[in-house]
């Protein structure tokens, strides 16, 4: 693992970065786990950044040190057993090689024999045992691999959720200043029983209720959102959640005012009537479904009066 740091930049940006160079061809068994911590790391560097970014380089560079060791001691094994003279693994990573019981050379046939059958049974009970041992390092390795997996998956998924709401955050400020303006416009206009007071409300609710249910559903860990793609995509989406929450506050005002929404009276007191349309538009910026089933009659009302276009008898006149 090395540290990159641009010159122009001060000393607490610096970005470490995680290079794995181990040949699969050699990694053996641990092949998948080296190719997995691969994946984990390119998924960590494209989509993570600072303090969460460090922390999950630095578990993979612990957890990957670890798989190495590993593909060091299967290598090792490989040559234990290729080579019939030597009797520990130690001797493979070039510890000490004095004389040993498998250097002693016998003095005659009966000696030698076994010699040679004990240090058969003294090979193979340290072949099995350093396979065991590599086995269960192994099971290890791959549970370490899963958690780290999780453990970058929710790092992603917080960013993710950062981002989104930065851009909501973005975009409140600026739909709020569009709407005040484009509120402004309209009451210079001189549109009869045009309320800018109430266009306000109703559009700044419609944005609050919105901001509030991402809120609520980042609280409560809903999915919902495309967690691995680019942070610039997510914050335009989150931009334009609150001019969406807005839209649909506006249009349940204007249908209510117009009478289209038969079904949903203002109240006669004209003290309460700003709080209903606030609170109408808070809820169709928080739900959109709901909004949509308040908006469900005027679509099917619309397409029962609509006019056929079909013709009958293609266009043919009818004979009596």
């Amino acid at each position: 693992m090395r540290v990159e740091r641009h010159r122009f930049m001060p000393i607490y940006w610096l970005r470490p970065r995680l290079h794995v160079a181990l040949d699969l061809a050699m990694a053996g068994a641990a092949a998948d786990l080296v190719s997995r911590y691969e994946r984990i790391r390119v998924k960590a560097d494209q989509l993570l950044a600072g303090a969460e970014r460090e922390h999950v380089t630095r578990v993979l560079y612990d957890r990957l040190c670890r798989v190495i060791r590993i593909v060091d001691q299967m290598l090792a094994l490989d040559q234990f057993k290729a080579n019939p003279r030597l009797e520990s693994l130690a001797e493979v990573f070039g510890r000490s090689e004095s004389t040993t019981f498998l250097e002693v050379l016998p003095t005659d046939d009966n000696n030698r024999k076994a010699n040679a059958n004990s240090r058969s049974a003294t090979r193979r009970n340290v072949s099995k045992e350093s396979e065991k041992r590599i086995t269960n390092a192994l099971k290890v390795a791959e549970t370490e691999a899963s958690q780290a997996e999780d453990l970058c998956s929710r790092a992603v998924r917080r960013g993710a959720m950062m981002a989104y709401f930065v851009g909501m955050l973005v975009g409140i400020v600026v739909f709020t200043v569009s709407g005040v303006a484009l509120g402004t416009l309209l009451s210079h206009v001189h549109i009869a029983g045009f309320d800018v007071e109430r266009f306000l409300t109703v559009f700044i609710a419609g944005a609050v209720g919105a901001i509030v249910s991402v809120m609520s559903r980042m609280s409560t860990g809903d999915s919902w959102l495309e967690y691995e793609t680019a942070r610039s995509y997510l914050r335009v989406l989150g931009m334009f959640r609150p001019l969406i929450g807005a839209i649909f506050g506006v249009a349940l005002y204007f249908g209510i005012q117009s009478g289209v929404l038969q079904f949903i009276k203002p109240p006669v007191n004209a003290d309460a009537v700003f709080f209903f349309f606030a609170f109408i538009a808070f809820l169709a910026g928080f739900s959109e479904r709901w909004a949509g089933d308040v908006l469900v009659p005027i679509k099917e009302r619309a397409s029962r009066t609509a006019p056929s276009t079909e013709s009958t008898s293609n266009g043919a006149p009818t004979v009596p």
